[in-house]
């Protein structure tokens, strides 16, 4: 096989080889998950990190650090870590009244959105 070889051997023991199987078997399996899934299954069969990463499309680089973490933290370190993401602008209360604000009614409010609800309050101020 192509490569050089690694001192990262995958070996599955069954009950790890039958999780990893059903995830590729879910349909709603999120598809990154289930490339990092092939890629562990491929590396345990004995293949490099080469001819994995050419098989399930990823880069060599990626392959070999989703092959450390499936050996420290098991099936679990396929998942992607939490992301810190931006910030919200406002609080959750704020940002549920706002909502609630936009899906209701604009006469419960006093409001009127025809035209002469409009027309007359361009007038009137």
């Amino acid at each position: 096989m192509p490569g050089r070889p690694s001192t990262l051997k995958i070996e599955l023991d069954e009950p790890t080889r039958i999780v990893l199987d059903g995830w590729l078997q879910r349909r709603k399996t999120p598809f990154g998950l289930v490339k990092r899934v092939q890629a562990i299954l491929s590396l345990s069969q004995g293949r490099s990190f080469i001819a994995t990463a050419k098989q399930v499309g990823l880069t060599e680089r990626h392959v070999h650090s989703w092959a450390r973490r499936f050996v420290e933290q098991g099936p679990q370190g396929l998942y992607d870590r939490p992301r810190s993401g931006r910030k919200p602008l406002f609080e959750p209360s704020v940002a549920l009244y706002a909502v609630k604000l936009a899906c209701e009614r604009p006469d419960k409010h006093g409001r009127s959105l025809s035209e002469v609800g409009i027309v007359e309050r361009l007038h009137t101020s």
